[in-house]
């Protein structure tokens, strides 16, 4: 046993640094984190219009309710730290940024990024939508994907589901029979 007086404070610095050190490695943003295009609101109107959607996340929730409704759809809706949330990126890396998935998304859904990054810039309004919206679904954490009909009806919750895009795929389908 040590008798050294500076013994207790030498352990509360460790521990504080240890304590720092994983509390910020799961707080900032993620040099490798995957850049994800989204259609911005104007653009997302154009889509509705023309009816020609062929899978791209879309950030404005009344123009996915629209097009979802024009096309006979459901929305999937992606609560997302696309810059920081690991579990994020790694459900971006191994489903729903793959070709599988895309290809499945262009012709059986209608795409939301509900993003809350911490390095990309966003409008204000999208802030707002997409605070309102985790609050209207009752959020926890990240990733949450909730699928919802053209009216905004939720029709089930996942998040995170290992396996790869099939396995993904196969978990959203089970939301819409």
């Amino acid at each position: 046993m040590c008798n050294c007086k500076y013994h207790g404070a030498l352990l509360f610095l460790i521990a504080t640094g240890i304590f720092l050190m994983v509390y910020l490695s799961g707080n900032s943003a993620r040099v490798d984190a995957p850049t994800i295009e989204t259609v911005p609101a104007t653009d997302a109107q154009a889509l509705v219009s023309s009816g020609e959607y062929q899978g791209e996340w879309l950030e404005d929730y009344g123009a996915a309710k629209a097009l979802a409704k024009k096309l006979g759809r459901p929305v999937m809706l992606d609560f997302s730290g696309s810059d920081w949330c690991g579990w994020c990126i790694k459900l971006h890396d191994e489903a729903t940024g793959t070709d599988a998935f895309k290809k499945y998304a262009g012709e059986k859904l209608v795409l939301l990024m509900v993003d809350f990054p911490r390095t990309k810039e966003q409008p204000e309004e999208t802030k707002k939508q997409n605070a309102a919206l985790a609050k209207d679904f009752g959020i926890q954490g990240f990733p949450t994907i909730v699928l919802v009909d053209a009216d905004g009806k939720k029709l089930g919750v996942t998040g995170y589901v290992p396996g790869g895009a099939q396995a993904f795929i196969a978990e959203l389908e089970k939301f819409m029979k």
